[in-house]
């Protein structure tokens, strides 16, 4: 063949020979490719799979494809049901005005009073004042102007003898304003258990309550303040995550629910697993590591602070005591007293400072300021001054 278009790769193999000024330099089979050869013939395609044939598919045409979207301009319905419905008659008209269309033919709309609006009407629907039924006219509602809606929240010229004795008298309109604002957070929703008579002040943290209202809780119920949980019991309760700690009752401060012990100060008692421990912590972070210690009690600040099972011990005074861990019947009274005690038992410490090194020592006796300062492990020891 003169070209390469010519050549019939079915009838090969072909190659080439590469020479030049008559020298050869090789020759070398010219590859066909398969599946080249088979994509010539592929526009040709027959296709012969019996399903093929059987389905709808068999009769879409390129047309069909091209005009896709558009198919239904040329779509003709034939469900029966449709065409003796109240649809089969709207047409594209129809559509294209359905917003505009007024050739209402309903026999029901054409005898009702419907019939009679007219455009102007809906265009002067808010400012129609030619009104003209009777009942209206003869009504309250005749004599509402303009003026009275703009005002509507405003209206002040109040005149039932009533209300003007009444607690209401006493809104004004910055009450009105700030009617919701006590409930905007559900963390703080205040409630009565009657759903009556319940003035909210400008946030949730204040309250007014009159009446049959009786309690002050939380959005679900389970942090409470009670006046009256029984039949006039006059008792102020205190629950708190659904457990009663607090309760106020003819004049005593009562303490419940934490094993007998008594917790007063930040911090105090933080840790206590609220067992039978009859603990009194009383000061800032007074006790606030002990966790099961027993019979203790702390007063000061950071007054047995490291404390966690210790028993029996006393400390009076800030930080007195304060790194003890698990020494037991230990008395220290002054500030820092018996400081570094960690497991040392039965010592005695009074004044600023006594034993203040002491750490395992026991059965020491230390009264005055810095007495027995530096004793650490020292035992059966006696010091005063």
């Amino acid at each position: 063949p003169s070209s390469f278009s010519l050549i019939d790769w079915a009838n090969g193999p072909y190659f080439i020979r590469i020479s030049i000024d008559g020298v050869e330099f090789g020759t070398s089979q010219l590859m066909r490719v398969p599946y080249s050869l088979y994509a010539k013939t592929a526009e040709n395609y027959n296709e012969t799979d019996p399903f093929f044939y059987a389905s709808p598919l068999m009769n879409v045409t390129q047309s069909d494809i091209d005009n896709w979207t558009s198919k239904l301009d040329e779509f003709i319905e034939t469900d029966p049901e449709f065409s003796a419905s109240i649809a089969g008659g709207i047409t594209a008209d129809d559509i294209a005005s359905w917003n505009s269309k007024s050739d209402e033919s309903d026999p029901v709309f054409l005898a009702s009073i419907a019939k009679r609006i007219t455009a102007a009407n809906i265009a002067s629907w808010d400012s129609k004042s030619d009104e003209s039924d009777p009942v209206f006219l003869a009504s309250i509602a005749k004599r509402i102007t303009a003026a009275d809606i703009e005002n509507w929240d405003r209206r002040l010229n109040e005149s039932d003898p009533v209300f003007s004795t009444s607690a209401a008298k006493g809104i004004t309109a910055a009450d009105t304003i700030r009617w919701n604002n006590a409930a905007a957070s559900a963390d703080s929703a205040i409630y009565s258990d009657t759903a009556q008579y319940a003035l909210f002040a400008d946030s949730a943290n204040h309250a007014i309550y009159a009446d049959t209202a009786r309690i002050i809780a939380d959005a679900d119920g389970d942090t409470k303040i009670q006046v009256e949980e029984g039949a006039d019991d006059d008792i102020i309760r205190f629950d708190m995550g659904g457990t009663e700690y607090f309760r106020m009752d003819s004049g005593r401060l009562e303490v419940l629910n934490t094993g007998g012990s008594v917790f007063i100060g930040e911090g105090a008692g933080l840790n206590d697993d609220l067992g039978n421990n009859e603990n009194t912590f009383i000061g800032h972070q007074a006790g606030t590591s002990n966790i099961g210690g027993t019979f203790n009690t702390a007063l000061g600040s950071n007054a047995l602070y490291s404390n966690e099972r210790g028993f029996a011990n006393t400390a009076t005074g800030g930080g007195a005591l304060y790194s003890n861990t698990d020494g037991y019947s230990n008395t220290a009274t002054g500030r820092q007293a018996l400081y570094f005690n960690t497991e040392g038992v039965n010592n005695t410490a009074n004044g600023f400072a006594a034993l203040y090194s002491n750490e395992k020592g026991f059965a020491n006796t230390a009264t005055g300021g810095g007495a027995l300062y530096l004793n650490t492990e020292g035992v059966n020891n006696t010091a005063n001054g």
